[in-house]
């Protein structure tokens, strides 16, 4: 459940948030004021506005765990794309020192960086890599290493570390694509706050229209709060994804 509805563009994403949010504030209200139930409730009439912010820190506090998890595996997501565009960049300004192996080793790493961005980067949408950029990277590989007698050793130990630096920042970058926060926080987040919405209506059992009000801005910050966590939350999917622009530089450069 979690899962498909991170999965949505933005506009649903929030618009199912702001229902859930939405029904669950009309639902306290009509029960604790307009219900069958009205009598029963009224008697825990007298809660005072602590209890309300004793709850209300908790879903501060997972939110911002939450959060924090988040954005840090964005941020780890673009740092592992730039370092490998760096090393592979690295290798091609390496290779250019020899004349004759250049071409071809340039010619292998545009064709692993066109696979990484055609197949590669739609795979890691459904949390799987490419086999065939897996390939790719071989070929590149090999076509490093079958260059020794063009370079001098201390030129061709840099690109071949190059290559290893890229094979490495792959691996991370696929790793990061399977990672997903546990469905155990966000469903800690989703029910804290609807325990939140709670609170505040036990507080406002007096009079409807103050409840009404307390519900309404809560729900509004709260689904606020939350879809722009849930809209970084995965780094090569969802709404807000890293696309592969600085992979894509190394085929544009001449």
């Amino acid at each position: 459940m979690i899962d498909a509805w991170l999965d949505l563009p933005i506009p649903l994403l929030v618009l199912a948030a702001a229902a859930l949010y939405a029904s669950s504030a009309i639902l306290l209200n009509w029960l604790t004021h307009h219900s069958p139930l009205t009598g029963c409730i009224a008697k825990y009439r007298g809660l005072v506005g602590p209890f309300f912010v004793s709850i209300s820190g908790l879903f501060a506090l997972f939110l911002t765990f939450l959060a924090s998890d988040v954005w840090e595996r964005k941020a780890r997501a673009a740092q592992v794309v730039q370092s490998e565009r760096d090393a592979l960049a690295a290798l091609m300004a390496l290779s250019r020192t020899s004349a004759e192996a250049a071409a071809t080793i340039e010619e292998a790493v545009r064709s692993y960086v066109k696979s990484a961005i055609e197949d590669e980067w739609e795979a890691m949408r459904h949390q799987k890599s490419s086999a065939k950029t897996a390939e790719h990277l071989d070929r590149l590989f090999h076509a490093v290493a079958a260059t020794s007698s063009s370079y001098p050793p201390a030129v061709h130990g840099a690109m071949l570390q190059k290559i290893i630096d890229a094979r490495d920042a792959r691996a991370n970058r696929i790793t990061l694509s399977n990672d997903r926060t546990e469905t155990l926080k966000w469903l800690s987040v989703i029910g804290l706050a609807l325990l939140t919405q709670l609170a505040l209506a036990v507080v406002h059992l007096d009079k409807t229209a103050p409840q009404r009000l307390a519900l309404g801005l809560f729900s509004a910050a709260a689904v606020f709060a939350i879809c722009v966590v849930a809209a970084y939350e995965r780094p090569f999917d969802g709404p807000i994804r890293l696309p592969p622009d600085q992979l894509a530089e190394l085929i544009k450069t001449p």
